[in-house]
């Protein structure tokens, strides 16, 4: 470090004492507030850059944090270690798996789950991760993101949600996002009542003016409901980003964890920096390369998002419930796959309502309606002949007329007889 401790934490206070508290606007509704009518304040106030400085510089003390090593579990343990102190549940979620093409061989390591348990099982995840490539301390790829995780620990511990909120650290990200995927994955199989996961990968770089009045979220096709909240939220908070939309398919590929969410049906919205960070998988990577201002504001936006969602009435999810995600399914049986769905003869799709009820449950192959139901279970018994690779397509409407909808790529061998 080029300054001495002291001097940045002083420099760090004068820097989070000088963001105004900002009055609540009607864009966002609460079924609580604290008895001073200054709640959204208090928990921006907690969000500061003396606290994100500790994390980051906790973090990036460990060296470079390459998925295996012992650098990688000792940054476990001080994870966890801080969302004990909080008293938040906390466990491992530990995983083994093979890499990616350029990782080979197979990893072992864990991630870190600290649950916030709410009024019902409806659930946020706010994630990041906390491995590095090698010959980095990654302090925003991905250091950034895991001291935003743990600062939204910090400020919301002590409240109760209507919804559980878990504050989620994966480790394996770099070597094909294997420990997300392991996560998610044992969540669908649990058939985990997830609302939405927020993914935070290097949110602390801004090298311009304009970079730093600037943040992007990308999210999946069920979200503009909650980026609408982001929006007004950093209104509220008088943040006033330039918010940059994007969209996130369901396909195999991501450039990040959201992508392992994404895959399994679940929402998920990523939150990146709006600059292109050129030290990123580089040595410069490091401390004096984070504008500790910009970290405190992208913070601050996802925990006062998290806290708005955490208490509002959600709206109904539909996600294709059969056939299952990298499953092989055959007659009545199925086996599992590494990647993907396929079925083979006879199948009944069906569609699962999550946060509320369905009016009516379209299935579409490709761009194609095929089958429209309007009674659950919501089913479509494939009363065709497909064959090949299609996108299979459920899209739910409501009593209010909202829509939600889920996708997958299938492979069907399904061939009627003539």
């Amino acid at each position: 470090m080029k300054q001495p401790f002291v001097a940045m934490v002083a420099f760090c206070l004068a820097v989070c004492l000088a963001v105004p508290a900002v009055a609540p606007s009607a864009g966002v509704q609460h079924d609580r507030q604290d008895t001073d009518g200054n709640r959204w304040a208090d928990t921006a106030l907690e969000v500061n850059a003396s606290l994100l400085y500790g994390y980051l510089s906790g973090l990036v003390g460990f060296g470079p944090r390459v998925t295996g090593t012992p650098a990688c579990q000792a940054a476990a343990e001080y994870i966890y270690n801080e969302f004990e102190q909080l008293g938040l549940e906390v466990a491992y979620h530990d995983w083994t798996a093979r890499g990616n093409l350029w990782h080979l061989g197979r990893f072992e390591s864990r991630n870190v789950v600290a649950t916030l348990p709410g009024d019902d099982n409806a659930t946020i995840v706010f994630n990041a991760h906390y491995d590095t490539v090698a010959d980095t301390v990654g302090a925003d790829d991905d250091a950034s993101g895991v001291a935003a995780v743990l600062a939204a620990a910090h400020a919301l511990h002590d409240q109760r949600f209507a919804h559980t909120v878990r504050f989620v650290v994966f480790s394996g990200e770099e070597e094909g996002l294997l420990g997300s995927h392991a996560y998610a994955s044992d969540l669908y199989d649990g058939d985990a009542s997830l609302v939405v996961e927020f993914n935070a990968d290097m949110i602390g770089h801004a090298n311009t003016s304009e970079g730093g009045r600037s943040f992007r979220m990308y999210g999946t096709e069920d979200t503009a409901w909650m980026r609408g909240v982001v929006e007004d939220v950093n209104a509220m908070m008088g943040i006033n980003f330039e918010l940059v939309n994007g969209s996130i398919g369901r396909g195999e590929q991501g450039g990040s964890d959201y992508a392992s969410f994404a895959r399994y049906g679940y929402e998920a919205v990523a939150f990146f920096e709006k600059e292109w960070n050129p030290y990123m998988h580089e040595p410069g990577d490091d401390l004096d390369n984070v504008n500790l201002s910009y970290l405190v504001n992208t913070t601050r936006l996802i925990t006062g998002t998290i806290e708005a969602l955490a208490d509002m009435p959600l709206r109904p999810q539909v996600m294709l419930e059969v056939p299952r995600r990298d499953m092989l399914h055959y007659g009545g049986g199925m086996l599992p796959l590494p990647r993907g769905s396929i079925v083979v003869g006879d199948c009944t799709v069906r569609a699962r309502m999550w946060h509320g009820a369905a009016e009516q449950v379209d299935f579409y192959l490709d761009d194609s309606l095929v089958h429209s139901d309007s009674a659950a279970p919501f089913t479509w018994d494939v009363d065709r002949s497909v064959v090949g690779m299609r996108t299979l397509r459920a899209v739910a409407t409501d009593m209010a007329g909202r829509g939600s909808e889920d996708y997958m790529p299938v492979l069907f061998l399904h061939v009627l007889p003539r």
